[in-house]
């Protein structure tokens, strides 16, 4: 290891420590990054010339893929707390293929902010212009955990459905809903129990079997059912709920809306493109412009019956996208929105409204959970009392919406401006 990078991990290593002390003291503990790089050889010691990937796994979970290219990689990525100390799984994918591999040291343990040099070890050719990267051994096809399968078959309905994912051969499935790929991304989810599909939604699922992968199965849903608006007194699944009142009222002015069947699901989550239709019929804004919504790389998914009211709030700058790789934003319309994003909604509403005087900051149980670009948005809304902690103490910021709350924090909000 050269001079300058023992010097850059003797000063990053200071700062960790500096980072962890400093947090410990405020009652909870930080993620930082975690790097591991190295040399990438096959079992005959040769470095593996063929491009491919490398996946960094901890309990079975892909956390971050990297390239591996010259017979080296480098993979950057934060963990969480609760694989602490768990060990680290490294697979090399060439060609569409994962291969299995060993690892100097032997074992890998994960702790956050450590920079490690981990050399891998695999079974695969490493003359990058013979065959497939197969005839070496690795993950063979049967060693591949077949695809989920999910019931009822994607398509269109007319009303709700239950979907249940499906495997053959064991293993486990993990799946996400905001179109992230199920094998690296963060948000995706453990499948424990059927998935109840009210809006247009696309699931993107995996099985994975001794840390080796399936291909992703995409299954597309579309639920033709769009709210309408129907006398409060009709509605038939409310009368005994903690927000019903206020729903009736937000009925009434026509804010928000139930369904066609005289339901209005208030349980059910609520999504970025249908806050937005709330939030511009609320504050009565005009219809935007929908050549706003142009520079979303995402823009055919937005609902036509909500690009109005979505330029309407972006020509206002009360919600925003968000920036991917490549430079590219995404609006991510069917995506439910979590407490942390509508406070910040309404909080960027509330402060462009009315003049807001600070006061004393409340300090969730859970306070280290939201994210650090929304704390001063949760605590304006919060004071203002627009968004609720909840009787622990906590916050929950990661928490979704769902309908009845959705309702109340806007009607909260226009009690306030």
């Amino acid at each position: 290891m050269n001079r300058c990078k023992r010097s850059f991990l003797v000063v990053f290593s200071a700062l960790v420590i500096v980072v962890t002390l400093c947090s410990t003291a405020l009652g909870y503990e930080p993620i930082v990054p975690t790097s591991y790089e190295g040399t990438v050889k096959n079992k005959s010691g040769a470095p593996v010339q063929k491009t491919g990937t490398i996946r960094v796994l901890i309990d079975e979970k892909a956390y971050t893929e990297s390239t591996m290219s010259g017979g080296k990689y480098s993979a950057t990525f934060e963990g969480e707390i609760s694989v602490l100390n768990k060990s680290v799984v490294f697979l090399v994918v060439v060609d569409g293929k994962e291969y299995q591999t060993q690892t100097e040291p032997s074992e890998v343990k994960y702790q956050p902010g450590a920079m490690e040099q981990v050399n891998i070890i695999v079974d695969i050719p490493a003359d990058s212009t013979s065959g497939t990267g197969t005839s070496g051994g690795g993950a063979s096809t049967s060693q591949i955990p077949a695809a989920p399968t999910a019931q009822p078959p994607a398509g269109s309905y007319d009303k709700s459905v239950v979907v249940s994912l499906y495997l053959t051969g064991g293993g486990t499935i993990y799946y996400t809903t905001d179109q992230s790929d199920p094998k690296t991304s963060s948000t995706a989810d453990k499948y424990t129990g059927a998935i109840t599909i009210n809006n247009d939604i696309t699931i993107k699922a995996v099985s994975v079997k001794n840390n080796c992968y399936s291909p992703v199965s995409v299954f597309s849903y579309k639920i033709n059912l769009v709210p309408t608006v129907i006398p409060p007194t009709s509605l038939v699944d409310i009368d005994n709920h903690w927000a019903a009142e206020t729903i009736r009222e937000m009925v009434y002015k026509g804010i928000v809306a139930g369904y066609p069947d005289g339901t209005f699901r208030p349980e059910n989550t609520i999504n970025r493109a249908e806050c937005a239709a709330i939030l511009s019929r609320a504050l009565g804004l005009p219809a935007g412009d929908t050549g706003m919504l142009s520079g979303f790389a995402d823009k055919d998914t937005i609902p036509v019956w909500a690009q109005n009211a979505i330029a309407a709030a972006l020509g206002e700058d009360l919600i925003k996208g968000y920036p991917e790789a490549g430079g590219n934003t995404t609006f991510q319309p069917l995506k439910p929105i979590t407490r942390t994003e509508l406070a910040a909604i309404l909080s960027r509403t509330l402060t462009q409204e009315v003049t807001v005087e600070e006061g004393n900051s409340l300090v969730f149980t859970d306070q280290a959970q939201i994210p650090l670009w929304a704390r001063q948005a949760v605590d304006i809304a919060s004071q203002a009392d627009i968004v609720a902690g909840y009787p622990d103490g906590s916050f929950k910021p990661s928490k979704v919406v769902t309908r009845a709350e959705a309702t109340v924090m806007v009607e909260r909000l226009l009690e306030r401006i």
